[in-house]
């Protein structure tokens, strides 16, 4: 028997989906054995190219070829809350029920990625519950803790019942196994996991990889993040707040500034310090992608890499002040509430019309609907000056233009 597979085509995610949905039961049969008779290490070679959705489908031809395919199935673990209103509850338990206790253990051995994660639409602050009242699933006191004065028990048994949830698949994970880490619930993290001799630094000493979005109003976020320090071993970091008016400054720059292997640093909607040493700016010399979108003072940071002088390995920077490049020829630009005073855009494509070969430009405009963190697109009327910039580009070769807000406004643009 021959083996013939052509790697450089991706299998159509449909394959194998119409396997597991088929009506056809004779030839879902023999298709599942041709399957089965697969070498595992070509099931492997399949299952690296393939969707979630379609892998899943694969491990269901047969139990010999789940198995197999449990170590690709369970490297990328994502966790989320039921809703944005109860962000006490996630999807923990009900994976555990599902899988069942025994066998979760050794399914979690091969786990890789961990993402913890909820959607982000109408609670744009007032997140964690040091703040809300309406978090209260799962407390196991009255409602009556919930009064102003009471919201330091409630935020320590809201951010309680995530603990235990979190232990459950900390417990299965084998030590020094993860790579990453995803937190994007928009609350504080609880302790133990990031804060000094939390699990992470503790457990998983060859972490690489953290993103996070919080909420940077609650009073206790940074005690849960004195450990930053302790990730030896972290090359990327990604940082991202939800941003309101009240949010706490980004006090914990001491922790990442120690974290010299660090080579990819994204940071979004966070307080930057007004005035960072030499020692502070030392970590930027062996970064390879820095990415700055809507941080306050992020303008003081670059000055200070300026005055500094020093020398960067930049392969990617990303920021919407780009006048100090030179022979830039991709500009891509995602800007949000930016007051038009600060707005420099003409400059930036004036300045390298010349070489310019690529302009991504994307703009959101929000504002409040009222005081419980409830937002809406506003449209934004693309400024006559930026088309004018823009055709005075003689390499320009592609222009993506996108706007926030209703469409309809804007129909007659062609």
């Amino acid at each position: 028997m021959c083996f013939i597979l052509d790697l450089a085509v991706e299998p159509h995610p449909e394959f194998f989906g119409a396997i597991e949905h088929s009506n056809c039961k004779s030839s879902r049969g023999n298709t599942s054995i041709m399957l089965d008779e697969l070498p595992l290490e070509i099931l492997t070679l399949i299952a690296n190219l393939l969707p979630a959705s379609s892998l899943r489908a694969l491990s269901h031809v047969s139990s010999r070829i789940y198995l197999a395919l449990v170590p690709e199935l369970y490297r990328d673990l994502t966790f989320c809350a039921i809703s944005e209103w109860t962000l006490n509850i996630l999807d923990i338990d009900s994976f555990f029920l599902r899988h069942g206790s025994s066998r979760v253990s050794s399914y979690l051995q091969h786990t890789k990625n961990l993402h913890i994660e909820t959607s982000i639409y109408l609670a744009r602050f007032n997140r964690c519950a040091y703040y809300s009242i309406f978090c209260t699933v799962g407390l196991s006191q009255s409602l009556s803790i919930l009064g102003a004065s009471k919201n330091v028990t409630a935020h320590k048994q809201f951010l309680e019942d995530i603990t235990v949830q979190l232990q459950l698949i900390f417990s299965c994970f084998k030590a020094n196994k993860l790579v990453s880490f995803r937190w994007r619930l928009g609350i504080c993290i609880p302790m133990g996991i990031l804060n000094q001799g939390g699990y992470l630094s503790r457990h998983q000493k060859s972490f690489a990889c953290l993103s996070l979005v919080m909420d940077g109003i609650c009073p206790q976020i940074y005690n849960h993040l004195d450990g930053l320090s302790e990730l030896l071993c972290l090359k990327r970091l990604e940082w991202e707040g939800i941003q309101y008016p009240a949010e706490s400054n980004f006090s914990l720059w001491d922790g990442v500034t120690a974290l010299l292997p660090l080579s990819i640093l994204l940071l979004s909607k966070v307080t930057l310090p007004l005035n960072l040493s030499l020692c502070d700016c030392l970590i930027f010399r062996n970064l390879c992608v820095l990415k700055l979108r809507d941080c306050s003072n992020q303008f003081r940071l670059l000055r200070n890499l300026s005055r500094y002088q020093i020398p960067l390995q930049l392969e990617q920077f990303e920021s919407y002040f780009l006048l100090s490049f030179h022979r830039l020829q991709y500009l891509h630009l995602r800007l949000s509430n930016l007051p038009s005073i600060e707005s420099r855009i003409q400059d930036v494509i004036r300045y390298h019309q010349s070489i310019l070969e690529t302009i991504i430009y994307h703009k959101c405009q929000l504002i409040s609907l009222d005081n419980d963190g409830l937002f809406e697109e506003v449209r934004n009327i693309l400024m006559e000056l930026y088309l004018r910039s823009a055709s005075i580009c003689p390499q320009l070769q592609l222009l993506h233009l996108r706007f926030s807000g209703s469409e309809r406004i804007h129909r007659k643009i062609r």
